[in-house]
């Protein structure tokens, strides 16, 4: 259970174990965004990214919690609950890679991907972005929005205009590769706080709106041995 942090963030970072059982690691890691296209990932040439964040003493405070919830030693990958306590840009991702367990597929934290799966990968990554594309078309056709505007939306998005190509011109394979859509990543359950003033019909006496979506199909193969029930909020 002991958990031992990089050398360069071991005066920076710290992990604790908490939770009624003693079961949680909660990380406390302040990031920063490191600006440079450098990356000391050993899949640096895909996983360079402009807006990388990095443990740094001068970053924001940034705390995550984690809960071991199952292994599969075929693969040798665990399955884990991840719960942001702050809202950090990557920080479940960046938090996972300094306590040494990267996300599986996340090239721009340490992750690792087999060579022979980056097209496929690279194909689901332009089927989604296209699902986006369409999924912003229907949603211009609102009311409030002008057929002027939204022909000359359409016309500026490659995507919209061209398709796959489209999508493969705008986004470069580290964008395709390093995107949530891509690694073993997924938002199971959020919820969104509202204002007291809020008028939503669907918010619960907390204002709150809670969401819950399906087990991606990555995970799958945990099921049979892992408790539904341990997928719960780690605040």
């Amino acid at each position: 259970r002991d958990v031992v942090l990089p050398e360069q963030v071991i005066n920076i970072a710290s992990t604790r174990w908490c939770g009624d059982d003693n079961d949680i690691l909660e990380v406390n890691a302040p990031l920063a965004v490191k600006m440079e296209n450098e990356t000391n990932s050993i899949n640096s040439a895909m996983s360079a990214s402009p807006m990388h964040r990095i443990v740094s003493s001068d970053g924001k405070p940034s705390v995550s919690r984690f809960r071991f919830i199952a292994y599969d030693e075929q693969t040798n990958q665990s399955l884990v609950s991840c719960c942001p306590i702050t809202g950090r840009g990557h920080q479940l991702r960046v938090h996972l890679q300094i306590i040494g367990f990267p996300i599986q597929n996340d090239v721009e934290y340490g992750g690792t991907i087999h060579r022979d799966s980056i097209k496929s990968q690279m194909e689901l990554s332009v089927k989604s972005m296209l699902e986006v594309s369409a999924s912003t078309l229907r949603c211009l056709h609102d009311d409030s929005i002008t057929e002027e505007e939204i022909r000359m939306s359409v016309e500026n998005c490659k995507c919209c205009v061209h398709g796959k190509e489209g999508v493969k011109a705008s986004f470069n394979s580290s964008q395709l590769l390093g995107g949530s859509h891509a690694i073993d990543l997924h938002a199971l359950k959020y919820c969104i706080s509202f204002g007291n003033d809020s008028k939503a019909d669907d918010l619960n006496e907390n204002n709150t709106m809670k969401f819950t979506t399906s087990i991606p199909s990555w995970a799958a193969r945990f099921v049979d041995i892992a408790s539904v029930e341990r997928f719960h909020w780690l605040a």
